[in-house]
C-alpha cells in the first residue's frame, strides 16, 4: 500500500485521556487546505507535513502572491481509521499515529468536502454525515482549498544543524 503525504496546518492540540495511553497522549488537529494528490478515505495510509508561512521571507512586489509554506514532515504516520461529521462543508478524517516517536495518539484531518478529489467516502458514509448534519445551517468553520499556493520542502538536516546546542552561532551582540 502506498503511503499518500498530506500537507496541514496544525489547528491545535487536545489531550488524550484513556487509560491504555500515557496522561501525556496528545491528538494534534489540523486543517488540510492543500488539495491531496488522492482522495482521502478510511483504511489510507499517509503521513502528515505541517504547512509553516514563510511570506516574510519574500518581499512584496505589488502584485497578488501566492501563499508560500515550507513543508515540514512530523512523526504523525499511520491509516485512517474512522469519519468525524462536523457540518456540512468540512469532514474529519481521524488518523491513528503508528509512529511511537511523538506523543500523539491520533490527529483529525479536517478537508472540505469536494466529493471525489478530497474525500472518498462509500454511501453509508455520505448518509451518516447527512443525517448528522441536517440541523446545521451554517458552517461553523471552512477550510479554504488553496490551489496556487508554493510549499518549499524543510531539510530536516539544516534544523538538526541549527539546533544543536553545542553549536553556538555568533551574534551581533557578541
Amino acid at each position: 500500500m502506498t503511503t499518500t503525504t498530506v500537507y496541514a496546518k496544525e489547528r491545535g492540540r487536545t489531550p488524550y485521556l484513556s487509560p491504555l495511553h500515557p496522561t501525556t497522549s496528545i491528538c494534534i488537529h489540523y486543517d488540510v487546505p492543500i488539495l491531496p494528490r488522492s482522495p482521502l478515505k478510511v483504511g489510507k495510509s499517509l503521513k502528515i507535513a505541517t504547512l509553516q508561512s514563510c511570506d516574510a521571507l519574500f518581499p512584496p512586489n505589488g502584485q497578488k502572491q501566492p501563499p508560500r509554506y515550507t513543508a515540514r514532515l512530523v512523526e504523525v504516520v499511520g491509516t485512517i481509521i474512522g469519519v468525524r461529521a462536523q457540518d456540512r462543508a468540512t469532514i474529519d478524517f481521524i488518523v491513528r499515529n503508528e509512529a511511537g516517536e511523538l506523543q500523539a495518539v491520533y490527529a483529525y484531518i479536517t478537508v472540505p468536502i469536494v466529493d471525489g478529489i478530497t474525500d472518498e467516502l462509500s454511501m453509508w458514509q455520505c448518509a451518516y454525515h447527512l443525517i448528522l448534519t441536517l440541523a446545521t445551517t451554517t458552517p461553523a468553520r471552512t477550510v479554504e482549498i488553496e490551489t496556487d499556493a508554493v510549499i518549499l520542502r524543510d531539510n530536516p538536516a539544516y534544523n538538526a544543524w541549527i539546533n544543536d546546542p553545542l553549536l553556538k552561532i555568533p551574534t551581533n551582540q557578541e
